[in-house]
C-alpha cells in the first residue's frame, strides 16, 4: 500500500503545478500508513491471544428458550438475549 501511494505521489511531483503542494504530504502519508500497520499488528496480537483462551459455548434448545424469555423480561434485542442466555447457562 505504501509503495503504491509513494508511486502516485512521485508521479504527481513530476508536474510542476503539484510539486510544491505535495512537499509535506509524503511524511503525512508515511505516518498514516505506519499507523495503520501498527494497528493491524496489535489486532493480530489480540486475536491470537483470544484464540488461545477462547471457550466455545454450545447453542442448545434451552439456550434459545431462555433467550426468548430474557428478550421479554430484560427488553433485550434478540442477539443480546441469545448471548446473555448462553453465558448464563454456561456459568451454571
Amino acid at each position: 500500500m505504501k509503495a503504491a501511494l509513494d508511486d502516485e505521489l512521485k508521479q504527481l511531483t513530476r508536474t510542476p503545478a503539484y510539486a510544491h503542494r505535495l512537499s509535506g504530504w509524503q511524511e503525512v502519508t508515511a505516518l498514516l500508513i505506519d499507523s495503520a500497520d501498527e494497528e493491524a499488528k496489535r489486532l493480530d496480537s489480540t486475536r491470537s491471544r483470544l484464540l488461545k483462551i477462547a471457550v466455545i459455548i454450545p447453542l442448545e434448545a434451552r439456550t434459545l428458550e431462555e433467550a426468548v424469555r430474557y428478550q421479554t423480561v430484560h427488553r433485550l434485542s434478540p442477539q443480546d438475549a441469545l448471548v446473555y442466555a448462553a453465558v448464563l447457562l454456561h456459568l451454571k
